[in-house]
């Protein structure tokens, strides 16, 4: 995983688990909520990135409908 805490989550849930493959039936939860942790944590990079939130990059829409 790209973010350090999925990582960690996605590691310490496979060495739980026993390794690859998986065939628990509530693992599929799990992984997802490992996925929701990366989106998190990547949308917070990608909020905190100055170089994408900086005032030259926002575009402000007008609908002149």
């Amino acid at each position: 995983m790209a973010t350090p805490l999925a990582q960690k989550e996605y590691e310490r849930m496979y060495s739980t688990l026993g390794g690859k493959p998986v065939h628990a039936t509530l693992a599929m939860h799990w992984a997802r909520l490992v996925e929701l942790l990366y989106a998190a944590e990547h949308c917070l990079e990608l909020a905190m990135d100055r170089d994408i939130t900086a005032r030259n990059c926002v575009h402000h829409w007008s609908y002149s409908g």
